[in-house]
């Protein structure tokens, strides 16, 4: 790449190859099944019972087992929204804390399992005083939480665009080799300031600018502040003989989570990060945080309070589930999940404007979970036989590829070169969740959203907006697979 050339990004398209024909197990299965009752009239010589069973049962169900409809099967989105169903019908979509569990030391009291399963220990024997560490008990898991800022991009010259890149890029591959990490996700928030703070711009600034717009488009004018928070999530069990050699329970996993977070802080200053604003989060820290999500009308006491909240104090107290919406102690909440990305190659930097603009409230997470080599291999040979076998049975029935399986196809070849290169694989995830104090401002925030988000299909997860509300917070879980 010369200095002339600016930095793009190429997102994989949405894989299509499958098991076989690219249809997954469960497809293939519901697949078998519809043909059964056809395939057995038909051996029988049935042929009249064959035709009928065909028409009324194996047709439909065959295609209601390929069919997709935004990059998703008709299968997974069926199955996510009847137990969506059924749990609203059991009284599963309505939680409540127990203020009890308020009480209890560390908890992480937010309605439904979560609450059950996370813990805040602080860190021992550590050189980062003051921090903590979010313990998950079903996962066996230990997640950092930083909270950091970074440098502008927009007026940095493109050979260092080009530098921060491929610094990312090196750092991903790091990141893949790291014994134990299981989930690095970073939370870009916009968040309410106290009701009577100005907004500092100094005249003509892009800041002030903004502002006027937002006035003229009648987008809330109350500040808002930016951060970006980043976790670690370690799996314990796979540093099983590291935390033991470092000491031991909570003296061993402190001793690994400090060597994680050194490892990763290095490669952040060239990503454009400065690490030394970074700043790893208390326990009060860390609830003042989770408060914030689920009640963004506390956004002043909060900040007065300096972004902390004592142990004894409560962190959410209701939680009402729709299908395509939260409603939490003082705010509604949509989750949307980027089915596709752009097809083209996009600029470097193709997410500042949802990042770095805006005064609606909203987060943006991305997930990057490593692949262990030997199951990238793994992954990659089976989704190029699969590919393959597409493209057979096209060239066979004169049939032309598609543009979705040729850029996969593409993909593919990619995967393999970068493999081949030593950069190990790295599943990718994005969400955005925004946050308004009613109906109509959710509304609007989601129309900025879209503008902000060009070629790009980010649709609300149907069925599961707790869970994925949840994953937008700095909590360390992973999502529902």
């Amino acid at each position: 790449m010369s200095a002339e050339q600016v930095p793009a990004a190429s997102f994989a398209p949405t894989p299509r190859s499958g098991v076989v024909l690219g249809m997954s197990w469960p497809q293939l299965v519901l697949v078998v099944v519809g043909l059964v009752p056809t395939l057995a009239r038909f051996m029988a010589q049935d042929l009249g019972g064959a035709l009928r069973t065909a028409i009324g049962l194996s047709v439909p169900v065959c295609v209601f087992a390929v069919g997709r409809w935004g990059g998703r099967s008709l299968l997974t989105r069926t199955v996510t929204v009847g137990v969506f169903v059924v749990r609203r019908l059991l009284g599963q979509t309505r939680m409540t804390v127990d203020p009890s569990a308020v009480r209890e030391q560390g908890r992480i009291g937010v309605p439904g399992a979560a609450g059950e399963r996370l813990r805040t220990l602080s860190l021992v024997g550590t050189r980062y005083a003051g921090g903590a560490f979010l313990w998950d008990r079903a996962a066996r898991t230990g997640t950092v939480v930083l909270r950091m800022t970074t440098y502008g991009w927009a007026l940095i010259s493109t050979s260092e665009k080009i530098a921060r890149v491929q610094a990312f890029d090196e750092m991903c591959k790091g990141l893949a080799e790291q014994a134990g990490v299981a989930r690095v996700t970073t939370h870009a928030r916009t968040y309410p300031a106290t009701a009577g703070e100005p907004v500092q711009a100094e005249v003509g600034s892009w800041v002030e600018a903004e502002y006027a717009d937002a006035v003229r488009m009648g987008e809330s004018t109350r500040p808002v502040h930016r951060d970006v928070l980043l976790t670690v999530s370690v799996d314990r069990s796979a540093v099983r003989e590291e935390v033991a050699q470092a000491g031991g329970g909570k003296v061993g996993l402190s001793a690994v989570l400090a060597d994680r977070v050194a490892s990763l802080l290095a490669f952040l200053p060239q990503c454009g990060v400065r690490p030394e604003d970074a700043a790893w989060l208390s326990e009060s820290q860390l609830r003042g945080v989770v408060r914030l999500g689920f009640d963004p009308a506390a956004a002043d006491w909060l900040w007065a309070a300096g972004g902390r909240l004592p142990a004894d104090a409560v962190l959410a107290s209701v939680v009402e589930e729709h299908s395509d919406h939260l409603v939490t102690d003082s705010g509604l909440h949509k989750t949307f999940w980027v089915e596709r990305w752009p097809a083209e190659p996009t600029p470097a930097a193709y997410l500042a404007d949802v990042v770095g603009t805006g005064r609606y409230v909203h987060t943006v997470t991305q997930m990057w979970v490593p692949v262990p080599r030997h199951e990238s291999d793994r992954r990659l040979r089976s989704a190029r036989q699969a590919h393959r076998g597409i493209q057979n049975l096209s060239e066979r029935i004169g049939r032309e590829m598609s543009s979705d399986m040729e850029a996969e196809g593409a993909e593919l070849e990619l995967r393999r070169a970068e493999l081949a290169a030593g950069y190990g694989d790295v599943r990718y995830t994005g969400l955005v969740t925004i946050s308004a104090g009613d109906a109509a401002e959710l509304k609007t925030a989601a129309v900025k959203l879209r503008q902000d988000t060009p070629g790009s299909t980010l649709n609300p997860l149907r069925g599961q907006q707790y869970a994925a509300f949840l994953t937008s917070l700095p909590l360390g879980l992973g999502l529902r697979r």
